[in-house]
């Protein structure tokens, strides 16, 4: 419960830390992703 409010207050007033935290989290995500579609294409 306590996660799901703090996450939950976490997208409608964003910290700079909380997004900080997820935009670094999305960069690795897409950083992951990109090399293979990158791969993909070029082929």
């Amino acid at each position: 419960e306590h996660s799901l409010k703090v996450h939950g207050k976490a997208l409608t007033l964003p910290r700079p830390r909380i997004v900080s935290l997820l935009s670094s989290h999305s960069h690795h995500s897409s950083q992951k992703a990109t090399p293979a579609e990158e791969v993909e294409e070029l082929q």
